[in-house]
Order: C-alpha cells, then sequence, then structure tokens
C-alpha cells in the first residue's frame, strides 16, 4: 500500500477524533491558549481580530518577561514564563499561537517539547472562510482525491505533513523547515521556464525575487512587472534594478516596469502602517499608527 497515502489517512483519522482540524474547536477545549511573542505581530492582530474570544486565548507567554508583564496588564492576560509554560504542558491541555514573524525554529522547539503549535494565519484563515466546525462537514473533505491527483513523491509528501503539521502535530514526520525549497519561486524541477516567461511581482520588496528569476532564466524572459508601495522599498527595488541592468543585457527598461503602487481588484487609495523600527518589510493594512498613503491599483 501506498505509504504516504496510508499516512494521510491516519492524519485526518486524528483531525477528526481530536478536533485539531478546527482551531476553534482546539482552542475551545483546551485548558490554556496562550499567545507567544508579544511585539508587533502581536500587537497588530490580536484586538483586531478578537484573538481572545475567537481562540479562547487566555494567557500570554514572552522570553522578555518585562514586555510580557506589560502586555499581559494592558490585555487582561496571565503571563508565563517559558519554563512555567512547559511544566503546565505536563498536566494541562495547550494550545500555544505563535504570533511570530519567524517562527519556525520556535514552531519546533515548542513541538520537540510536546506542545500543540497554531499559527495565528491558520487561525484566521478559518475565520475568515467562516469554516463550520461540525465534524459531518470535515469528514467531507477531498484530502484523499486530492493526494491521488500528485504524480510525484517529493508531492506527496510534502502534501502529507503539510497537513500532518496543521492537524496531526504527533503524526508529523517532518518539520516545514525540512519541506521548504531553496529556490520556493522558481523550482525548476517541477516545471521548466522559457525564454518567454512574463514575471508579475506584487511586492516586489527590494527586488530580491527579481536577482533569483533572472538567475533561474539566465537573464533571458519576455517582461517583468513589479509592484511595491512602500517608498523606501520602491528605492531599493529602484536601485536593485538598477544593478541588474549593467549584469543582465536582456534587462533593460524597455523589458520591465516598476510600478510605485500596491495590488487590489480596484483602484483606491488607501492607509497602511509602518514600523519605525525594524525590518523595511514590516508594514501592515490594518497598523493605526505611522499611516502611510498609497495608490492601489491594476495598472
Amino acid at each position: 500500500m501506498d505509504t504516504y497515502r496510508e499516512q494521510l489517512m491516519h492524519v485526518l483519522d486524528y483531525g477528526g477524533s481530536h478536533s485539531t482540524w478546527s482551531k476553534k474547536l482546539l482552542t475551545s477545549s483546551a485548558d490554556i491558549v496562550c499567545a507567544y511573542g508579544l511585539g508587533k505581530y502581536f500587537e497588530d492582530a490580536f484586538e483586531k481580530f478578537n484573538f481572545r474570544e475567537n481562540f479562547n486565548v487566555n494567557f500570554c507567554c514572552d522570553r522578555n518577561e518585562e514586555r510580557g508583564n506589560v502586555v499581559a496588564q494592558k490585555y487582561d492576560l496571565s503571563f508565563l514564563r517559558v519554563d512555567e509554560l512547559l511544566e503546565l504542558n505536563r498536566t494541562k491541555k495547550i494550545v500555544v499561537i505563535l504570533f511570530l514573524g519567524e517562527a519556525l525554529s520556535t514552531f519546533d522547539e515548542f513541538k520537540r517539547k510536546g506542545v500543540y503549535v497554531l499559527d495565528p494565519i491558520e487561525c484566521l484563515f478559518e475565520l475568515n472562510c467562516g469554516m463550520p466546525d461540525q465534524i459531518e462537514w470535515f469528514k467531507t473533505n477531498r484530502a484523499l482525491e486530492t493526494y491521488d491527483m500528485l504524480e510525484d513523491e517529493l508531492s506527496r509528501r510534502i502534501y502529507v505533513n503539510v497537513l500532518a503539521q496543521r492537524m496531526a502535530l504527533p503524526l508529523a514526520e517532518y518539520s516545514y523547515a525540512e519541506m521548504k525549497s531553496d529556490d520556493q519561486y522558481f523550482f525548476q524541477k517541477f516545471f521548466i521556464l522559457s525564454k518567454n516567461e512574463v514575471l508579475c511581482d506584487c511586492g516586489a520588496f527590494d527586488g530580491d525575487s527579481l536577482v533569483d528569476f533572472l538567475r533561474a532564466v539566465d537573464g533571458n524572459f519576455k517582461f517583468i512587472y513589479a509592484y511595491e508601495m512602500e517608498d523606501g522599498n520602491y528605492a531599493a527595488l529602484q536601485k536593485t534594478a538598477r544593478r541588474l541592468e549593467k549584469k543582465y543585457s536582456n534587462f533593460n527598461p524597455d523589458k520591465y516596469k516598476l510600478i510605485h503602487a500596491g495590488v487590489w481588484d480596484h483602484h483606491d487609495v488607501i492607509t497602511y502602517g509602518c514600523e519605525n523600527e525594524g525590518p523595511l518589510e514590516s508594514y501592515s493594512v490594518y497598523k493605526k499608527d505611522n499611516f502611510e498613503i498609497c495608490g492601489c491599483g491594476y495598472n
């Protein structure tokens, strides 16, 4: 029997019997739901999406105890040190929601210690989709049919283990880090890029993906559109483009267009927030302070 398909069946059985397929069901039945990581990500998302009510968050945790106590008081949560959280996990059903930009190492660390960990994006996806929480609905899933459509072993392995990471952590054989491809956008093991590719990069940042794309096609392509709305990032994108013009003869202003705007389904003007501290990519459309104005459209 196909071992990955058998593993997927176990994953689905686990999700159904433990209610881990539904983040709302999982967190509503936990003794402690703890928000871990109390920086910008937490501040932006916790109240905006009402994690307290929607996902039963009643504790918070951070390696910075001083900051943790301040945040706990501000949001009326109970603060736990990491060692206290791990000790409680011995006897209590604990779920940790990681509010971290780079969460993979922390995710794996908690998993190794037997803590059930969630990504807040998974919670918000479920919330925004209005996903039902009835087991009858879950049993209508077509995960096995989807699996049977996959032709290569690597895709089947990744598919099964991503689902395991999301609803059956004890059954996951590989971490997200182990499944990650070094060439995430232009992985030519599965498809070959031709000399007539058109790249549309929506959120081009400083041009990092343009660099990877031109390397993958050896500088040969049809056209590139690169959207970036933040002023500082756009300036860095322009600088990268000038550098790439010198490296690739085919990369010239007739073959690419840099667009200082965001991307949406209609023309509009939006506000978005920036951080005075932290990386350049730390921006949010729901940040209340330090806002800037940007046009959005579909040029």
